[in-house]
């Protein structure tokens, strides 16, 4: 296979050092390992941390290599709310069509990925893509709109949902491919016009480098030395109404007189403010809350602990499955997972047999008090073999390289 020049495009792609998501990167750095030279566009406006993580000496962006991964940041609006965020998406558009504009004059890219979460950014690759004549894959990370239309914050007949219906059936129509997190994402998508042969599965994975070159870190052993002794119960990720992390807090109060067991809730969002107060309502002493740690810290903080949490919230998007980052850096260690959910299939995640899905905060607290034995080395095998992002990665080449030959 020739070596490609491949540019991602995601408005909140992070580098390594940050606090998010780094699913981007961590494809990124195998296909380079590969010999294949890629670049990520992205804002670098943390949408996380609500922080802005370069400085601008001029102009609107700036070029960053982080281990052979090429990165530009483009210069965007801050925002807290939702209001200047519609600015901050309008510039970024704006803007990367603009920067990717420069950058044709000198390069040509063999295959563009255009990211959503919002479809603009995807919207500018696959234009850019037509100009150049190279492969555009759209990227559908979540169902836009579906997902505001089934969590009730948007109506099927609200203008911007047609809208925002119509350019993604746009481009599911005129990609070449359509990647999905979820494995059922698909047949969402041939309802709205996907030719089927175009889906591709590629969903979270882990870092098999970043898990072995990880370190132990001075900091993680200093917080989690007040929890010695204790089984460790611990929860990291966004705190925002889609993460439902109310029945795992249900699930510390039913558990407040066991004391050997701790609950450490690792994170930050819109809703860590009212979730501790409710730790405080309810004089609960077997619950820590605190700020996110940036991604190399993620495993030397997760081997510390018993199990991993994740609670899904009862809605008709999780029909088409879920993809949650969280739970692959879990089972990269080998970590078992208490998931509360209504659902009665988790998917291709069952084979794992790592995830243990409860509808009761009781049946959690049967489960804590009296365990399963787990094989914490067949669930990192499991991982290894099925969500590594080196196995994911050649399983992109290969339907890339099918693409090229066949165009």
């Amino acid at each position: 296979m020739k070596k490609l020049n491949i540019w991602i495009l995601n408005h909140y792609a992070i580098s390594p050092k940050s606090i998010g998501g780094t699913r981007h990167y961590d494809l990124a750095k195998e296909l380079v390992r590969r010999g294949h030279t890629v670049r990520i566009f992205a804002s670098s406006f943390n949408h996380f941390t609500k922080e802005e993580t370069t400085v601008y000496e001029k102009g609107i962006s700036k070029e960053e290599d982080f281990n052979n991964v090429k990165f530009t940041w483009i210069k965007t609006p801050s925002y807290q709310k939702s209001v200047k965020r519609v600015l901050n998406i309008i510039t970024f558009t704006y803007r990367l069509n603009k920067v990717l504009a420069n950058y044709i004059k000198h390069e040509k890219p063999d295959l563009i990925i255009g990211s959503s979460v919002h479809p603009l950014t995807p919207l500018v690759g696959l234009n850019k893509a037509k100009k150049v004549k190279s492969l555009f894959y759209f990227e559908e990370r979540d169902l836009w709109p579906q997902t505001f239309i089934d969590f009730g914050m948007l109506s099927e007949k609200n203008i911007l949902t047609r809208l925002l219906l119509k350019i993604e059936t746009y481009l599911y129509k005129e990609s070449d491919r359509t990647i999905f997190l979820f494995d059922k994402a698909h047949k969402y998508a041939f309802t709205k016009g996907l030719a089927k042969g175009k889906e591709v599965l590629i969903p979270n994975g882990y870092s098999i480098q970043r898990l072995n070159d990880s370190i132990k870190f001075k900091e993680i052993n200093e917080m989690l030395s007040y929890y010695k002794g204790k089984k460790l119960c611990l929860y990291v990720g966004s705190m925002g109404e889609a993460n439902h992390m109310l029945p795992l807090l249900e699930l510390t109060q039913t558990m407040k007189q066991e004391k050997e067991y701790h609950f450490l809730f690792v994170g930050q969002g819109p809703l860590k403010k009212s979730l501790s107060e409710y730790i405080e309502h309810n004089h609960l002493t077997n619950v820590t809350f605190i700020d996110p740690v940036p991604k190399e810290q993620i495993p030397d903080l997760l081997r510390h602990a018993d199990y991993g949490m994740i609670s899904i919230k009862d809605s008709p998007l999780y029909k088409w499955g879920f993809s949650m980052n969280k739970i692959y850096d879990y089972l990269s260690v080998g970590l078992p997972v208490l998931m509360y959910s209504s659902l009665d299939s988790i998917g291709n995640l069952e084979q794992s047999n790592a995830i243990i899905n409860f509808k009761t905060t009781e049946e959690m607290k049967a489960f804590l008090l009296n365990p399963s034995k787990i094989d914490r080395e067949a669930i990192q095998k499991f991982a290894m073999e099925h969500y590594s992002w080196e196995v994911l990665s050649n399983k992109l080449l290969e339907i890339v390289e099918e693409d090229i030959v066949r165009k």
